[in-house]
C-alpha cells in the first residue's frame, strides 16, 4: 500500500466532480511551484557562470562540506596517549605502535580519508638552543629555515623546528634521533617523518618527492649499495637528510641505531668496531652515519630490504660539486620555460605543482633530465658548520659563504618570481628586482639605468661602485665572516649590474612576465603535460595544488603588476573569478588565513639580534 505521504500527489482512481476544481488548483499550485524552482536554479548556476554577478557567499554555497583535517575535534574514546605508560623518550620500547596508530585514525577519520594519509609528511629539522659562534650563523640558520618553510608551504607540508636538546646527552649528529622518535608519537597523522640537516637547502623547491616509489620501503636515505658493500665507505650514504616511515619497524630501528650513540651504554668502543669496518671513517668516536652503515653490512637480513639508498635525484646533493654550476642549470631552465609557453605563465604560488609537474614530464620526454641539467634537489653543506664557524680544512670560509648565498638565492628565486622579484645576482641577497624591471622598462628607466639611478640617490655610493657600473672593471672582494659583512650589498653593486646586463642579453628575462600569445584564446591545453588522475598533487588538507585550469585569469593580462604605484582594479572580482576556477581553494576560503613575516638580508649588527629572530620565527610557524 502506498505511503500517506504520496497519497496527496497521486490522482485517485474515482474522483468526483465535487473535488476536480480544487484538484485543478491543487495542480497549479504544483506547476507553479516546480517552474519557480526549476527557475531559481537557472538563476543560480547562471550567477556562477558570470563573472559580473558572483560573490564569495554563492562560492562557498557552491563548496560546502569539510575541507582537510578536522583540526578541532577529538574523540572521548582512550587512544594510546591515554597510557600512563607511553614515554617519548629512549629507555622505555614503544610496542604495538601499527596498531595503535590505526585506532587512532579510525577515530580521527579526517585524518585518514583517502589516499592522503600515505602522503602526509612531517618535515623535521633544527638548530642548537645557544647562540652560534660564528658571528653570521644564526642569519645563515635564519635563512636555511626559511627555505624549508618556504618549500613546505608551497607544497602543503607540516613542518617542526627543534632547537631544544630532548636528551641531553644526545648532542650533535645524535640530537635527532630522540626528536625522531618524539615526532612519530606526536604525529601519528604523518605517514613520514623527514629530517633535513639545518646546514641544507632545497633547492628545487618544485620537486616532489617520489613516495609511490619507496611504498614497499620504511627508510630511504641517499647513497649507492655497491659502495656501501663492496667498498664499505663511510661515503657509500649520507645521513643528514632521510626519510623514515612512522611505523613499528621504524621505532625499532631508532632504538638499535641509538644504542650506538652517548644515549647507549659504550659510545666509546662502538667508534672503535665502526672504525675498523669503514676504513675511511673520520670520526675517532661513534657517530650515527657511521652506525647506519654498520647495520646495513652486519645486520643486513634484518633491516636492509626495508631501506632504500636513493641514488637517481640528489635526496643529498654535495655542495662542493653543485654551486658553480647554478648559473647554468638557471640558464637551462629558462630555456625550457621559452619553448613551452605554459610554463612561462603567471600563476598563484599554490598551484605551482602543476607547473613543476609539467615540466619534470616534458624534460623527461626530452631526454634531458640529467643531474648536471635538472635543479639539485637538496644541496648539502657538509663540513661548513655554519653555527661554528669551524669548518673542513678542504675549503675556505669564504668557500662555505659564497656557496651558501648562491644556493639560497637560487631557491629564494623560485619562490620570489611568484611574487614578481627576483635576486638579480646569485651573490647578492640583499638586492632583488620586480621581474617588469628587468624585462621591460620600468617608469621610463631600463633595468640597468634604474640601477645606477638608485645608487645615485644613496647617500653612501662610494666611487668604485659608481665607476664599475658605468663601464669600468672592479673587483672588490669582502670577507663575509667579519665586521664589514654589513656592507656586502654595496660592494656588489658592479656584480649586480653586471649580472642584469647578463640576463637581459642572454636569458630574455622578459619570457618571466609576459603572457604567452593568444592567451585570451588558450592555445593550449593543460592536458598536454599532465595527467588530471595522479592524485600526488593533492594537499593533505584537500586543496588541489597540481591543476590551473586554462582558462584566462588575471595573472595572463600582460599589464598586470606586483608593484606599488601599478593600481589594481576590480581585484575583488578577478579573485572571485580564479576561486571560481579553483573550487578546492574557495572552500572554506573565509577562514583561510597567509601568516607574512620578514627581516633584513644581511646579519644582524646585534650579536644576538639573528638568533632572536629566529626564535620568533619558530614560534610564528609553531602558531601557524
Amino acid at each position: 500500500m502506498g505511503s500517506s505521504e504520496f497519497s496527496l500527489f497521486q490522482p485517485s482512481p474515482k474522483r468526483s466532480v465535487l473535488h476536480k476544481a480544487p484538484s485543478l488548483i491543487a495542480d497549479g499550485f504544483l506547476f507553479v511551484g516546480g517552474a519557480s524552482l526549476a527557475l531559481s536554479v537557472v538563476w543560480a548556476l547562471l550567477t556562477f557562470i558570470n563573472p559580473t554577478t558572483i560573490s564569495f557567499d554563492n562560492i562557498i554555497a557552491w563548496n560546502a562540506g569539510p575541507c582537510g583535517p578536522d583540526l578541532r575535534s577529538d574523540p572521548p574514546e582512550p587512544t594510546f596517549y591515554d597510557d600512563e605508560n607511553l614515554s617519548y623518550a629512549f629507555g622505555e620500547p614503544v610496542k604495538d605502535w601499527d596498531s595503535k596508530r590505526r585506532e587512532w585514525l579510525k577515530l580521527h577519520p579526517s585524518f585518514a580519508a583517502g589516499a592522503a594519509v600515505d602522503n602526509r609528511v612531517l618535515l623535521v629539522t633544527g638548530s642548537q638552543p645557544t647562540v652560534c659562534k660564528n658571528p653570521v650563523g644564526d642569519h645563515l640558520q635564519l635563512r636555511l629555515f626559511k627555505n624549508k618553510v618556504d618549500y613546505c608551504r608551497i607544497h602543503g607540508l607540516d613542518i617542526f623546528y627543534n632547537n631544544v636538546l630532548l636528551d641531553p646527552k644526545g648532542t650533535g649528529f645524535w640530537a635527532k634521533y630522540p626528536l625522531l622518535r618524539a615526532a612519530m608519537l606526536a604525529h601519528p597523522e604523518s605517514e613520514w617523518i623527514w629530517w633535513v640537516d639545518s646546514d641544507a637547502v632545497l633547492t628545487d623547491m618544485e620537486f616532489k618527492l617520489p613516495l609511490e616509489k619507496y611504498k614497499d620501503h620504511n627508510l630511504v636515505v641517499h647513497g649507492w649499495w655497491n659502495m656501501l658493500y663492496e667498498q664499505k665507505s663511510w661515503t657509500s650514504l649520507n645521513a643528514g637528510v632521510l626519510l623514515i616511515r612512522n611505523c613499528q619497524w621504524s621505532l625499532n630501528l631508532l632504538d638499535k641505531w641509538a644504542s650506538m650513540g652517548p644515549q647507549g651504554p659504550d659510545p666509546k668502543n662502538w667508534g672503535k668496531i665502526q672504525k675498523s669496518l669503514i676504513k675511511d671513517k673520520a670520526y675517532p668516536g661513534s657517530d650515527d652515519q657511521s652506525a647506519l652503515i654498520y647495520l646495513l653490512i652486519k645486520e643486513k637480513s634484518k633491516w636492509a630490504d626495508k631501506i632504500y639508498l636513493e641514488s637517481e635525484y640528489n635526496l643529498h646533493g654535495y655542495w662542493l660539486g653543485i654551486v658553480d654550476g647554478l648559473d647554468g642549470i638557471s640558464k637551462g631552465y629558462l630555456e625550457i620555460d621559452r619553448e613551452v609557453d605554459l610554463l612561462r605563465r603567471r600563476h598563484a604560488e599554490k598551484v605551482s605543482l602543476f607547473y613543476g609537474q609539467m615540466r619534470e614530464k616534458y624534460m623527461r620526454e626530452r631526454g634531458i633530465w640529467r643531474e648536471n641539467k635538472r635543479r639539485p634537489f637538496v644541496t648539502h653543506f657538509t663540513g661548513c658548520e655554519p653555527c661554528s664557524g669551524e669548518h673542513n680544512g678542504m675549503y675556505t670560509w669564504e668557500a662555505c659563504w659564497n656557496g651558501m648565498q648562491k644556493a639560497l638565492n637560487f631557491a629564494d628565486n623560485q619562490v620570489l618570481r611568484r611574487f614578481g622579484f627576483v635576486h638579480p645576482d646569485l651573490l647578492n641577497s640583499s638586492w632583488s628586482l620586480s621581474v617588469e624591471d628587468l624585462s621591460t622598462p620600468a617608469r621610463g628607466v631600463p633595468g640597468t639605468a634604474l640601477l645606477v639611478s638608485k645608487l645615485e640617490e644613496s647617500p653612501t655610493t662610494n666611487s668604485v661602485a659608481k665607476a664599475a657600473l658605468i663601464g669600468e672593471e672592479n673587483d672588490t672582494k669582502l670577507q663575509p665572516h667579519v665586521k664589514p659583512v654589513t656592507h656586502y650589498p654595496l660592494n656588489c653593486m658592479p656584480r649586480i649590474a653586471a649580472r642584469v646586463q647578463q640576463w637581459k642579453a642572454t636569458h630574455h628575462i622578459a619570457t618571466f612576465t609576459k603572457a604567452p600569445k593568444g592567451i585570451e584564446t588558450p592555445q593550449f591545453s593543460n592536458d598536454t603535460y599532465f595527467d588530471k588522475t595522479n592524485t600526488w598533487s593533492k594537499f593533505a588538507h584537500g586543496l588541489d595544488s597540481g591543476y590551473d585550469p586554462a582558462e584566462p585569469t588575471f595573472y595572463d593580462d600582460p599589464n598586470f603588476s606586483y608593484l606599488i604605484g601599478q593600481p589594481v582594479e576590480d581585484w575583488d572580482e578577478k579573485r572571485k573569478k580564479w576561486l571560481l576556477h579553483h573550487p578546492s581553494f574557495s572552500a572554506s576560503v573565509r577562514d583561510r588565513v597567509l601568516l607574512v613575516k620578514g627581516s633584513q638580508s644581511i646579519a644582524s649588527s646585534n650579536p644576538v639580534g639573528d638568533h632572536l629572530l629566529l626564535r620568533f620565527f619558530k614560534n610564528k610557524v609553531d602558531h601557524c
